[in-house]
């Protein structure tokens, strides 16, 4: 181990796991009684003059002479290119000798017979001594001239040793960082390698060595020990990481000061301090090595991981937008978001104004007119919405007692279906049927869906969930005639779906724009595409009437009217209700088909006790007949919670939700009478 004294070795042995320290310990026992052997036929160097011959003569320009055969045709070419950086860096003159015992000279006095007044390293097997001259301590601080001159190879051969020792003197020697033994780095990978040196050293206060070494072989990871333990002692305040590299295999470990003990931290391939041989990726020892080196750093300050990962952002979108490419695509994609959506703001505000039109809120009507069925009236505030209005006509035929919905529950959870209650006669039902609804009759779309659910249902008395989707076509069919009935009467001219469709055609073909620019990667002009058509597409889908068009003014105006004069009798007191709500299920069918779900749930609250009371309502004068709240509740109990088995068309998940407050506030203290809208066959 380099730099390490007998107890500084047991130090450094007791840092590694049990298994190194017990063949550390095997190797370092051999080695010292090797030593010992030696030292007893060497005890007296012997001399050896300038005129012996058995002295190799200097060659000018050559640093290695391995006469022992000690060195790797590669160690050899790495040490001759770092003993002449050192050389070329005045750093004197600089040799490598190796020999046989019985013909190794002594280190000072070959370095006097060749006048070597920089570093000579001579040795055999795994014996090496350093002489160091004048001109080369000259060059060097005291430490680091101390923790040179004071090097042997200890566990590691002496190729590793002498290539370390070289690489070592010429970093020092210069002021840099990285310790190159191994020649593993190029100039590219030097340079990179001695950046991250720098920038961590900066980062921990105080100087971090990168020491790369050839390793033994199959077993880097000891070499990489050896060299790095306690060498921080040596070189002051310091970080070192100690790398090895054996063929395509690296070992490492992390020697640091006690200061800098919890400064730092360790990302994989390390664990903690210790890197345990891998295999560089593909053969690429460098770019594994430079990768192990990057995986040493300090642990993030929360003030520069933000300020780290703004500074990225920054970068990203610098760079995103300094391409001309880039900046013509988002600009594009912009500008066409931006003018889809002006259009379509504008096309919606022009279909909204008109000079002529006025209305107040003191303007009432008496009530709807008398071929106006609940149906229609939906159909005529929410013309787009079909689905609303079937809804409400088939609440309309519940009202008049010629249908029920049930619920039941399974073990797959509950089940909603339609009851036909004209089917089987009236007995058990008549609750359901009340003047006030009997007296109005059916509209013929009403008329046409009941023919329509009594042919579904054949000779039952009931349609099962999974009839449902059978009745599409009859829902349908009952949309188309209540439109072309509010057509034929001068209620709604539904010129707005043209333009609505273009409308969402618009939207969804910004939104397929949208992917096709998340495919040329552009994020800039995907964004404003894909949030142009979301917004356009739902508001397409429900486009206002026109008002510029004498049946668009009158239609809005019919329809502001009906829903605050029916606003303002759900608000009212029971003496202020109006003679055409004379019932609870009237109350609650027009509200809803007035889009006043709220108001209907709020009326039904405030009236609810009066049902409860069982109170005489002929002692309140107009007051409401709220009695048959009950029946109403069960009619729309059937709707709360049926799941998947929901009619196919209907908008029960928006009855469900607006209105089964009303079922629970009735169910939680009325018990219903036997055989209420039961399911068939109960």
């Amino acid at each position: 181990m380099d730099g390490l004294a007998g107890g500084q070795m047991a130090a450094a042995l007791g840092r590694r796991p049990s298994s190194i320290r017990m063949a550390a310990g095997l190797l370092a026992a051999a080695t010292l009684a090797l030593s010992g052997f030696l030292a007893l036929g060497l005890a007296v160097p012997r001399p050896v003059a300038a005129a012996d011959s058995t002295l190799a003569p200097l060659t000018l320009g050559r640093h290695v002479y391995d006469y022992g055969n000690l060195m790797s045709p590669k160690a050899i070419a790495t040490a001759e290119a770092l003993a002449a950086k050192i050389e070329a860096a005045g750093g004197g003159r600089v040799a490598v000798y190796t020999a046989d015992p019985i013909d190794l000279p002594d280190g000072a006095t070959l370095a006097k017979a060749w006048a070597i007044d920089g570093l000579l390293l001579t040795g055999f097997d795994v014996m090496g001594n350093v002489t160091l001259g004048s001109t080369l301590k000259a060059r060097l601080s005291t430490a680091a001239a101390k923790f040179i001159g004071e090097s042997s190879p200890g566990p590691a051969t002496f190729e590793s040793w002498a290539t370390s020792t070289l690489a070592r003197t010429e970093a020092l020697m210069n002021g840099t960082h990285v310790f190159d033994g191994a020649g593993a780095l190029d100039s590219t990978g030097t340079a990179t390698a001695e950046a991250a040196a720098t920038s961590l050293g900066t980062r921990l206060g105080a100087t971090v060595y990168v020491d790369i070494a050839i390793g033994d072989e199959g077993d880097p990871a000891t070499t990489a020990f050896f060299n790095g333990a306690d060498m921080s002692n040596e070189l002051g305040k310091s970080l070192i990481i100690a790398l090895a590299v054996s063929g395509g295999q690296i070992g490492g470990y992390i020697d640091s000061d006690s200061d800098l003990w919890d400064s730092y931290e360790t990302h994989g391939p390390w664990t903690n301090d210790t890197l345990e041989n891998e295999a560089a990726p593909n053969g690429d020892v460098q770019a594994e090595l430079l990768r192990d080196i990057d995986a040493v750093r300090k642990p993030p300050d929360p003030v520069e991981a933000a300020a780290g990962v703004v500074g990225s952002i920054r970068d990203a979108v610098s760079g995103f937008f300094g391409d001309p490419t880039n900046q013509a695509d988002s600009l594009l994609g912009g500008l066409a978001a931006l003018v889809a959506l002006v259009a379509f703001a504008f096309v919606r505000r022009r279909r909204r104004r008109e000079p002529g039109y006025a209305d107040d809120d003191s303007v009432m009507v008496a009530g709807p007119p008398s071929d106006m069925t609940p149906a229609l009236a939906a159909l005529v505030a929410f013309p787009l919405d079909t689905t609303r209005a079937v809804t409400v006509a088939l609440l309309d035929l519940a009202a008049h007692g010629y249908v029920a919905f049930y619920s039941e529950a399974t073990p797959l959870g509950p089940r909603g279906g339609i009851k036909l209650i004209s089917a089987t006669g009236s007995g058990g039902h008549d609750h359901l049927v009340h003047a006030p609804a009997a007296s109005r009759p059916l509209g013929p779309a009403e008329q046409s869906l009941l023919e329509g659910l009594q042919t579904a249902a054949g000779g039952s008395a009931s349609i099962s969930p999974t009839d449902f989707a059978d009745l599409r076509p009859l829902f349908e069919q009952t949309g188309e005639q209540l439109e072309r009935i509010a057509g034929q009467r001068g209620w709604l001219r539904i010129v707005t779906r043209s333009v609505s469709r273009v409308w969402v055609a618009v939207g969804a073909g910004l939104v397929v724009v949208a992917v096709v620019w998340g495919v040329l990667r552009q994020p800039v002009a995907l964004v404003c595409e894909a949030l142009a058509g979301l917004i356009i597409m739902p508001r397409a889908m429900r486009m206002p009437l026109p008002l510029q068009t004498p049946d668009g003014a009158i239609t809005s105006a019919m329809v502001e009217a009906y829903r605050r004069t029916l606003r303002r009798a759900l608000a009212g007191a029971p003496g202020q209700i109006p003679p055409w709500l004379a019932n609870a299920e009237e109350a609650a069918l027009w509200g809803y088909a007035w889009g006043l779900e709220g108001e209907v749930q709020s009326f039904v609250g405030r009236n609810v006790g009066m049902a409860m009371s069982g109170g005489d309502e002929t002692d309140l004068e107009g007051a409401l007949d709220t009695t048959s709240l009950r029946s109403f509740s069960m009619m729309l109990g059937g709707l709360s919670g049926t799941g998947s088995a929901r009619p196919v068309g209907l908008d029960t998940d928006a009855i469900s939700n607006t209105l089964n407050g009303l079922g629970r506030s009735m169910n939680a203290g009325v018990a219903r009478p036997a055989g209420d809208a039961e399911p068939p066959g109960k």
